[in-house]
């Protein structure tokens, strides 16, 4: 396969405590002796490699990430602790960090915190000079305004969601071709609102909601998408979801998790209870495609070609429990798309977790 080493896909990992990109050149052989843990662990389809991009001390426990214009990662790191919301919140002890390579030679070896005492960062986006972040119970736009690698200005762009402290409150964000930013409210207890504001929803159906980079426009988008993780966008604007869609059993034993094709005002198989919060006039619409118990993660969408044609447009999920990234083929059939999935990067180390993978 021609070598194509410009372009990377970058993997987080929650417990496995690094960031791997892939690029298009020759797999080289691991000592077996290796072969259940690390970097020999991981295998990836022929013409691809994997490259440790950052570990500790740079990062410790990185969930999501995000690049912005300049080639800088900032990565929602873990402190490693299990507590529930109220004690988070009395010394929120999470960090965003901002990655950087100083040298230049492909790989990062700067770590500022850009962010500290974050109750529970969940999820991240760079947009226009500032850092679109999910850390309960609100949704905050993050800015440096002095230029010295830290965030200086913290705006809370809306609040009211849940803090569990478990991870499945709230997601993202996301940048929409509309300009707006979406991320996703999971299903627990809830009333949002602009800071100061009327609320906008009350209830505990889960949510995908976006606003303009300043908070205002603040809308529902969609109900009753589960606990989604993830949310990208095709060329075409047509939206996808990851995360735990399905009520337990409800379409099969062990379909829980899903992708879905996201459509404005449908309703889809989660917890008979948050359905009643929402108008439903037809049947429930099914997943793109079942996950099954897979704890599934953020996703991506390529839209490059410089790891072959036939991978762009395709959708990549990280899929926590299964140890792998799973590739997902999406054709238009009509108004929907049909899916077919195959893996792309799996590890037989059982401390292997992915949580984020992204375009570099």
């Amino acid at each position: 396969m021609q070598k194509m080493s410009s372009h990377h896909l970058i993997i987080l990992l929650a417990s496995f405590i690094a960031a791997f990109s892939v690029t298009g050149v020759a797999v080289a052989d691991e000592p077996a002796a290796d072969a259940m843990r690390g970097l020999a662990a991981i295998t990836v389809p022929p013409g691809f490699t994997v490259e440790l991009a950052a570990g500790p001390p740079l990062v410790e426990r990185p969930m999501l990430a995000a690049f912005d214009a300049r080639g800088r990662l900032y990565v929602c790191d873990s402190a490693g602790v299990n507590l529930r919301g109220p004690e988070l919140s009395k010394n929120p002890p999470h960090v965003i960090r901002m990655l950087e390579d100083a040298d230049g030679d492909g790989r990062f070896d700067k770590s500022t915190v850009f962010a500290d005492k974050m109750i529970f960062p969940q999820g991240i986006e760079w947009h226009d000079g500032a850092v679109f972040c999910s850390s309960p119970p609100s949704f905050w736009k993050l800015e440096d305004t002095d230029g010295d690698g830290a965030a200086d200005r913290r705006e809370e762009l809306v609040t009211g969601f849940a803090n569990t402290g478990v991870a499945d409150d709230m997601h993202g964000g996301s940048l929409g071709p509309d300009g707006r930013l979406y991320w996703c409210a999971g299903r627990f207890p809830h009333e949002i609102r602009r800071p100061g504001g009327a609320v906008i929803h009350k209830g505990t159906a889960p949510l995908i909601l976006r606003c303009l980079p300043d908070g205002s426009e603040l809308e529902v988008v969609s109900g009753s998408q589960g606990n989604a993780v993830g949310v990208v966008f095709s060329r075409e604007g047509e939206m996808f979801a990851s995360g735990t869609f399905l009520a337990p059993n409800s379409m099969g034993a062990g379909l829980r998790d899903a992708l879905v094709h996201c459509i404005d005002g449908a309703e889809y198989p989660v917890r008979d209870r948050t359905l009643d919060e929402h108008k439903r006039t037809g049947d429930l619409l099914p997943p793109l495609t079942h996950l099954g118990v897979s704890a599934s993660s953020d996703l991506m969408i390529c839209r490059a070609a410089a790891l072959g044609e036939e991978y762009r447009g395709n959708l990549f999920s990280a899929l926590f429990n299964m140890h792998k990234i799973m590739r997902h083929k999406i054709d238009r059939a009509g108004a929907t798309f049909t899916c077919r999935n195959e893996d792309f990067l799996v590890s037989a180390d059982p401390d292997f977790h992915p949580t984020d993978v992204f375009e570099d």
